[in-house]
């Protein structure tokens, strides 16, 4: 396969994480949805040196206004700038990224701690090229219909494509 696809969480243990690793090294894709950027049973600087994010911290349900942060980049060609979906956001991206090639694509302001007043911009789409291969990461996704969303569809199939080495 060119490009896979994991949607559910995933057993990242030692010999998942070198079978990517290897994987991505071909110049082949991977592409992590929803509950598969959340690592268990804690984050792991292993995983975020793999797929660019290597768990979370925080979650909540609710409307995320997501901005997009790279509107030149083949994935949010013609998106507008802004827009709205009712789903599950994680956050901070823990540890922080340290892959090369990472790029947010979309972010949406999230509470520093979810007690908190004060909101930061939050990963919530991104890519990566650790090695030769590509990652593209989507944290909505919780609610069937996010899928439903023309933006979010859009974002997600252009990831899929360009995590393969297609053109978006």
């Amino acid at each position: 396969a060119d490009v896979v696809v994991a949607f559910c969480y995933l057993k990242w243990d030692a010999q998942r994480i070198e079978q990517v690793r290897q994987y991505l090294a071909r110049s082949k894709g991977f592409v992590v949805i929803h509950s598969a950027t959340w690592t268990k049973p804690k984050p792991s600087a292993e995983v975020g040196a793999v797929t660019g994010v290597g768990g979370f911290q925080f979650f909540r349900h609710g409307i995320a206004r997501l901005q997009i942060d790279q509107p030149t980049h083949p994935i949010c060609l013609g998106l507008p700038r802004q827009f709205e979906l009712n789903d599950e956001t994680y956050w901070p991206a823990t540890p922080g990224p340290d892959v090369p090639g990472y790029t947010v694509l979309a972010s949406s302001p999230e509470r520093i701690k979810p007690t908190a007043d004060e909101t930061q911009p939050q990963v919530m789409f991104w890519t990566c090229q650790p090695g030769a291969g590509r990652v593209f990461g989507c944290v909505p996704g919780h609610f069937t219909w996010t899928f439903d969303d023309p933006y979010a569809r859009i974002m997600l199939l252009r990831g899929m494509a360009w995590a393969g080495g297609s053109s978006p």
